[in-house]
C-alpha cells in the first residue's frame, strides 16, 4: 500500500508460467485514469518509491527505510519535475522496465493527500481483519502475502492484543484465507529427476592370472566391473520421477516385471523396444510434463549428461535439443502427439508397451531413420544446434535452453556440511533414512540374472534413487528458498546458485544508485592495482588459553557491526571527500581507484559538517547527505527485523508462510553481511575503495577497544560487573570472564548490563547484544574454543558448542572428532556450577587415559568401523595440482584412473580414502593412500597404518588439550605397538590372508587341492589351550586343554567344548539377526509402494551385495563372520 502505482499490482512466482488476472482498483488520488502513473518526490524520499517493485513480488519484499515515512514536513520541500508515464498493459508493465512518456499529464496529488489516503487504507485494512467473518466454505487457512509488510508491522500490536486468548481467532484466519496470495505461497515449479541403469562391462580374464605387485590396484579389487562409459555401455533402464508420478522405462525385449498389486502406489512401467526408443520416450515425458528443473544426483555420470552422450553415440539426433524448450515440432508431429497423449493418460500402476503404437516413422530429427533416409538431410534445419555451452541455465556439460539442470550433490554441498557427499550419507543426514549402496557392476549382474526378482531389485533401486532426489530437494526447501532469494536480491533463479555475493550486492546497489541519479564507476584492473593497499585488519585478541571452570564466561556480540557503523557514521562512496592529508583546494588526489578534485568553496561550506574516520578519511554528516550504502543497509536491517517479527507472529499458522518468511529474512541477512566485502575487494572487486573499507574496519576496532575499556573498569566505578575481565575478542564479539562467585542468573544479568552500557556509549544503531554464557569453557587459540553453552538463565541442559576444533572440522578421521567430543564432555561433566571443583582434573586423568588406550587398542584390532577411519579431501581437477605434489586426493585419482579412466571423480567432489600399512619401510605416507572403493569388496576389515592414525590423527588434538590441562598425553600411547602381526585370518570368500610384520599381504586361493601348504612344513605352530588361552603350555596328544588345566579339572576339555559350542550358536544367531536386519533395510529403503512382482517367489538378497561402508550393521556383520570362521576352523581341527 505504500506504492503510488496506479495500476493494480499483480505478482506471481518467478517459476510460474501462469498469469494471474487482476481486477481494477477504485479511483483514488493516486489514479486519474488506467495506465497513468505520476511521481512527485524529493531527494530524500526517492528511495521509498522503489522502482524495483515492478520486478519484486508483493510489497512484502520491499526494503523499507524507517526514516523515510511520509510526513507533513514534506509539503515544504522542493519537488522534482513530475514524471508522467504510461505503463501499458498491467501484465506487461509490472514485469518490465519499459516506460512511455505521455504529454499533458494530470497534476499529481499533494503529499498531504497521499499521507491521508495511506492512513485511511491502513485503518480500513486493520478494521477488516479484526471484524470480518469467515466464509462457510473456506477450510484452508492461508496468509495473504500480497498485503503490505508495512501494514503487518503497523497492525502487529493490535493483533497481539486480539490474540491473548488464542494465537489467532477463527474470524481473523478466515479473512486472511480470503486474501491468500497462492502464487507466492505455493511452488509452481515442476522438477524431473532422472536415474539410469547402465549395463557395465565385466573384466575379461581370470583375476588370479593378472600379474601385479602387492600394493598395486586392479579392476578385480574394485569389483571386477568397469565404470559406466557412454561410448561403450548401453542404457538398460531409466527412472524418471516427477512430483506425484514416477516412470520406469525398460529397454529390453523380455518383460521382466509384471503389474504390481498396489497399482495406485506403483511406478508407471513403460517397456521400450530398444535403447533409442527409451530415449525417445524420455523426450515425450519431458515435453508432456514440461519441467522447469532437471536434476540427478550426479548429472554427469549416471543421469542427464550420460543420456545426452549416449544418444550422440547411437546417432539419436538432437536429444539435448528435444529435452529443452526449443522443440516445437514435437507438438506438431502426429506421431509425437500420439505419444504425448499416451503419457498424459498413464496412471500410477499402469504398464505400457511402446510396440503397440503405430510403426509409422516419425518425421522429427530424433525419430527412427527410414531406410535410405539421410539423417544429415533431415537435421539440416537444426545446423545451429548444439548451441554453445553458455546458452541456457545449466549446471551440466550440455546446454538445455529453457530449463535448469542441476547436480543434486553439488547443490547440497552448500546446504549441509558433511564429511563426504555420497548418496547414502546425504540421505541419512537429511532424510534420516538409511539407504543401501549397490555398485554399478552388481546392478548389471542382477539385470543379467535369469531370476526375475533379482532384476526387479536393480530396477527398484534406481526408482528409489530417483524419488529420493525429489525428497531431498523438498526437504531442504531449495526451490522455494532460492526463489525467495531471487526476489529479495532482484536476480535470476539460476544466478542465486551460480553467481557470487558481488553480483547480489550490485543488483541492489545499482537500483538504489539509479533512483538517486548516480552512476557506479567501473575501474579496470590497472586502476585497481594502483590504489593503496588495505592497512586495517579486524581486531582479534590473543585468548587466555586454558580451561575456564572457575567462573562463567559471557559472550557479547555486536549486532551487524559493520553495517551499523556505516549507518551511524555515514561511511559510503558517495559521502567521502578524501583523505584528510590530501584535501587541498583545486588539487587532484587519488581516492580509491580514481582521481578527484574538491573545490575550495565546497570545503569551506562543509568545514563543520564532516566526520573523520580513525584512518584519516573525511565523510560528510548524514544531515548533509545520506550515503547510498547507509540507505541500503538501513533498509535491509529494518526489513529483516520486520520480517522476523512477522515470522514470530504467523509461524504456527501456515508452514508455507513460515518457510517463505524464514527464507526472506535469511536472504536479507546474507546480503547485509556481504556488502562490506564489496567495498574492500581490492583484487577481484568491481568497485573497491580501500578508504571506505579501512574506515569501517578501523571504526570496528575502535568500538571493540572502547567496549573492552568499559568492561575492565576500575573498582571506583560502581558497576555490577566489577572484577570481570575480557579473555578473548574477535572482530565483533567479546568473551568476558565474570567473578567466580557468580551464578547462572547473575551471569546473564551482568552480561545484559554490560551490553546496555556499551550500547549507550555508541551512536545508534550500533548495539551490543548478549548472545550466550559458557560454563565450563576451553580456549585453545584464536578461532578455536569449546564450551557448554547456555542461551538463557532458564536453560537446564547445556549445549555442546565448539568452534574450530576437530569435532566440527572435516580434515580428520571421524573417530577423532567423536573421541574429542567424548573426552571434552567427560571433562565438562565433572565440573558443577558454584560447586566444589577442587582436584577434579587429577581424578579425571586416569579415566581419560584408560578410554584413550582402549580406543587405540580397538583401532589396532580392527574393531572401529572403516567409515570412522576414512579421510576426505576435495578434488580440484587433475591439472590443478603442481607437478610432484603429495595430495591424497590426487593419489587416489591416479590409482583409480590407472585401471579405469572413467572412474575420475567430478570436480569439487570430496574423495574418501584410508591409509594402509606400507609395503616396505621406505614407502612414504603418500604411497600408503588407498581409495575407499578398494574396501568395498574386501570382506574383512582392511589393515590400517597404525603409526599414522595414532601419531598423526589421534595424538595431536589430544596433545593440545593436554597441554592446557597439564596432562602428559604423549606417554599414554608410548608403549602401544605401531605394527600388528596377524596370522592366518580367514576371509569370508574363502581366501586366506597372511600379514607379515612389514605389512606385505599375500592371498592364497583355495583350489580343488586346497590351500598351498608349501611353507607350512618349514613352520612350527603352537596350539592354544581352549580353557585358559595360553599358547606356551603343554597340550597332551588328543587333548584340547593344557596339562595345567587338566590337573585342576578333569572335565576341562568337556567344559571347553561346551563353551565353544555355545559361542558358535551365539555367533550364528547374531549373524542371522544381522542378515535379517540388512534385508529388512534394503526392503524398507524402497518405501511402502514397492512390492515384488506377482507370480514370482520371494528370494532373499545376499547381504554381501550392499557395500554401504557407513552402515554400522555392515561392520558388525563382518566382525561376526570373522569370529565365526575362526571358531569353526578351531572346531574343525579338533574333529580332525
Amino acid at each position: 500500500e505504500n506504492s503510488v502505482l496506479s495500476t493494480p499490482y499483480q505478482s506471481q512466482n518467478v517459476s510460474s508460467p501462469a498469469t494471474v488476472k487482476s481486477t481494477p482498483r477504485q479511483f483514488s488520488p493516486f489514479q486519474n485514469r488506467r495506465g497513468d502513473m505520476t511521481f512527485a518526490i524529493d531527494e530524500e524520499d526517492y528511495e521509498d518509491l522503489n522502482s524495483s517493485i515492478i520486478k519484486f513480488p508483493p510489497e512484502a519484499t520491499q526494503i523499507f527505510d524507517e526514516e523515510n515515512e511520509f510526513s507533513d514536513d514534506h509539503q515544504d520541500l522542493d519537488t522534482v519535475e513530475s514524471l508522467p508515464c504510461h505503463l501499458g498493459e498491467p501484465d506487461f508493465a509490472l514485469h518490465s522496465s519499459v516506460f512511455m512518456t505521455l504529454q499533458d499529464p494530470p497534476f499529481p496529488p499533494s503529499y498531504s493527500q497521499v499521507e491521508e489516503e495511506l492512513r485511511q487504507r491502513k485503518a480500513r485494512k486493520l478494521q477488516l481483519i479484526i471484524t470480518s467473518q469467515p466464509e462457510p466454505e473456506e477450510g484452508k487457512k492461508e496468509i495473504d502475502l500480497s498485503a503490505s509488510m508495512s501494514m503487518l508491522w503497523t497492525s502487529q500490536k493490535s493483533l497481539e492484543n486480539a490474540m491473548n486468548s488464542s494465537l489467532l481467532s477463527p474470524n481473523m484466519s478466515g479473512s486472511i484465507s480470503r486474501r491468500a496470495f497462492l502464487p507466492v505461497q505455493e511452488n509452481h515449479c515442476t522438477v524431473a529427476s532422472l536415474e539410469l541403469l547402465v549395463r557395465t562391462r565385466r573384466q575379461t580374464g581370470n583375476p588370479m592370472n593378472v600379474p601385479r605387485s602387492s600394493h598395486a590396484i586392479s579392476i578385480a579389487s574394485l569389483g571386477g566391473f568397469f565404470a559406466p562409459d557412454p561410448q561403450l555401455d548401453s542404457i538398460n533402464a531409466a527412472a524418471l520421477a516427477f512430483d506425484g508420478k514416477t516412470f520406469l522405462l525398460i529397454a529390453t525385449e523380455v518383460k521382466i516385471c509384471t503389474v504390481l498389486n498396489t497399482a495406485a502406489l506403483s511406478p508407471i512401467v513403460i517397456f521400450c523396444k530398444d535403447e533409442v526408443d527409451l530415449l525417445n520416450w524420455i523426450v515425450y515425458l519431458i515435453q508432456n510434463f514440461d519441467p522447469d528443473i532437471l536434476i540427478g544426483y550426479d548429472v554427469e555420470k549416471r543421469s542427464w549428461n550420460f543420456a545426452v552422450q549416449r544418444a550422440a553415440k547411437i546417432n539419436r539426433v538432437g536429444f539435448s535439443r528435444d529435452i529443452s524448450r526449443l522443440a516445437p515440432e514435437r507438438l506438431q508431429c502426429p506421431i509425437c502427439a500420439e505419444c504425448l497423449s499416451v503419457c498424459s493418460r498413464l496412471r500410477p500402476g499402469d504398464t505400457f508397451d511402446t510396440s503397440k503404437l503405430s510403426s509409422t516413422l516419425c518425421s522429427c530429427p530424433g525419430g527412427v531413420v527410414a531406410l535410405g533416409t539421410s539423417r544429415n538431410t533431415r537435421s539440416a534445419s537444426f545446423a545451429a544446434w548444439p548451441c554453445e555451452p553458455g546458452r541456457g541455465r545449466s549446471d551440466a556439460p550440455f546446454a538445455c535452453p529453457g530449463r535448469l539442470v542441476f547436480s543434486l550433490w553439488h547443490l547440497l554441498q552448500h546446504e549441509v556440511s558433511l564429511h563426504e557427499y555420497s548418496f547414502e550419507t546425504v540421505t541419512l543426514n537429511i532424510l534420516k533414512k538409511r539407504m543401501p549402496h549397490f555398485t554399478e557392476g552388481q546392478l548389471s549382474e542382477w539385470m543379467e540374472d535369469p531370476h526375475i526378482p533379482n532384476r526387479w531389485q536393480s530396477l527398484n533401486y534406481i526408482v528409489s534413487r530417483s524419488e529420493t532426489n525429489l525428497a531431498l530437494l523438498k526437504k531442504v526447501d531449495l526451490v522455494a528458498r532460492t526463489s525467495e532469494f531471487a526476489r529479495v536480491f532482484g536476480i535470476e533463479f539460476f544466478h542465486v546458485l551460480s553467481r557470487g555475493s558481488q553480483y547480489r550486492v550490485e543488483s541492489l546497489l545499482l537500483r538504489t544508485a539509479r533512483r538517486l541519479n548516480l552512476l557506479l564507476p567501473s575501474p579496470n584492473p590497472a586502476q585497481r592495482a594502483r590504489q593503496r593497499a588495505p592497512q586495517a585488519i579486524p581486531l582479534t585478541l590473543e585468548p587466555l588459553s586454558g580451561l575456564h571452570a572457575d567462573a562463567p564466561i559471557v559472550v557479547l556480540d555486536f549486532q551487524s557491526l559493520y553495517p551499523s557503523i556505516a549507518i551511524a557514521y555515514n561511511y559510503c562512496f558517495s559521502t567521502a571527500l578524501g583523505r584528510l592529508s590530501c584535501l587541498k583546494p583545486e588539487e587532484s588526489f587519488e581516492f580509491g581507484c580514481l582521481s578527484y578534485i574538491v573545490s575550495a568553496e565546497t570545503l569551506k561550506k562543509l568545514e563543520n559538517k564532516v566526520t573523520v574516520s580513525p584512518n584519516g578519511v573525511v565523510f560528510v554528516r548524514p544531515e548533509i547527505y545520506r550515503g547510498v550504502l547507509p540507505r541500503l543497509w538501513r533498509g535491509l536491517l529494518s526489513s529483516r527485523l520486520m520480517v522476523k517479527d512477522s515470522l514470530k507472529l504467523y509461524a504456527q499458522i501456515s508452514e508455507s508462510l513460515k518457510r517463505l518468511l524464514d527464507a526472506r529474512q535469511l536472504g536479507l541477512k546474507l546480503i547485509a553481511n556481504v556488502m562490506y566485502g564489496y567495498t574492500a575487494a581490492s583484487f577481484s572487486g568491481r568497485m573497491p575503495c580501500v578508504e571506505v573499507g579501512d574506515s569501517i574496519v578501523h571504526k570496528g576496532r575502535e568500538c571493540l577497544e572502547r567496549a573492552i575499556q568499559l568492561v575492565e573498569c576500575d573498582s571506583s566505578r560502581q558497576a555490577s560487573w566489577v572484577g570481570s575481565k575480557v579473555i578473548y575478542g574477535d572482530t565483533d564479539s567479546l568473551f568476558v570472564k565474570l567473578p567466580s562467585w557468580v551464578d547462572k542468573e547473575t551471569a546473564f544479568k551482568m552480561g545484559q548490563d554490560i551490553a546496555d552500557v556499551v550500547t549507550a556509549s555508541n551512536p545508534a544503531p550500533i548495539k551490543l547484544k548478549l548472545e550466550k554464557a559458557y560454563y565450563p569453557c576451553i580456549l585453545d587459540t584464536k578461532k578455536r574454543y569449546v564450551g557448554y553453552c547456555y542461551e538463557s538463565p532458564d536453560q537446564d541442559e547445556p549445549k555442546f558448542d565448539a568452534k574450530g576444533i576437530e569435532t566440527v572440522r572435516r580434515d580428520h578421521a571421524p573417530f577423532v572428532g567423536e573421541m574429542m567430543e567424548s573426552v571434552i564432555r567427560q571433562i565438562f561433566d565433572s565440573f558443577k556450577w558454584n560447586g566444589d571443583n577442587s582436584g577434579v582434573l587429577s581424578r579425571l586423568e586416569p579415566l581419560v587415559r584408560g578410554n584413550i588406550r582402549s580406543l587405540a587398542r580397538d583401532l589396532s584390532s580392527g574393531s572401529i568401523p572403516l567409515s570412522s577411519c576414512l579421510l576426505a579431501r576435495p578434488y580440484r581437477g587433475f591439472d590443478a595440482y603442481r607437478p610432484g605434489v603429495c595430495a591424497p586426493a590426487l593419489q587416489v585419482v591416479k590409482r583409480l584412473k590407472s585401471v579405469d579412466p572413467n572412474r575420475e571423480p567430478s570436480l569439487g567432489e570430496r574423495i574418501t580414502y584410508y591409509l594402509a600399512p606400507p609395503p616396505t619401510p621406505s614407502i612414504p605416507l603418500i604411497g600408503c593412500v588407498k581409495a575407499s572403493e578398494e574396501a568395498f569388496h574386501c570382506n574383512t576389515h582392511p589393515s590400517l597404518h597404525l603409526a599414522f592414525y595414532l601419531d598423526h590423527q589421534l595424538l595431536p588434538p589430544l596433545r593440545r588439550i593436554g597441554q592446557l590441562l597439564d596432562w602428559r598425553v604423549d606417554s599414554w600411547l608410548a608403549d602401544l605397538p605401531r605394527c600388528v602381526v596377524r596370522f592366518k585370518e580367514t576371509n569370508l570368500d574363502g581366501s586366506t590372508r597372511w600379514d607379515s610384520r612389514s605389512g606385505r599381504k599375500r592371498r592364497r586361493w583355495f583350489g580343488p587341492q586346497g590351500a598351498s601348504n608349501m611353507m607350512h612344513q618349514f613352520l612350527s605352530t603352537k596350539r592354544c589351550c581352549l580353557a585358559c588361552g595360553v599358547d606356551n603350555g603343554i597340550i597332551p596328544p588328543g587333548e584340547i586343554c593344557c596339562t595345567t588345566c587338566l590337573e585342576g579339572d578333569l572335565n576341562a576339555s568337556t567344559k571347553a567344548l561346551i563353551k565353544s559350542g555355545i559361542q558358535l550358536k551365539t555367533l550364528e544367531d547374531r549373524l542371522k539377526q544381522s542378515m535379517e536386519l540388512c534385508n529388512a533395510c534394503v526392503e524398507s529403503s524402497y518405501g511402502n509402494n514397492r512390492q515384488r512382482p506377482l507370480g514370482f517367489p520371494s528370494r532373499p538378497m545376499t547381504c554381501q551385495s550392499c557395500v554401504n561402508i557407513g552402515c554400522p550393521n555392515l561392520h558388525s556383520r563382518q566382525q561376526i563372520l570373522i569370529q565365526l570362521r575362526r571358531l569353526q576352523s578351531v572346531l574343525k581341527e579338533l574333529d580332525d
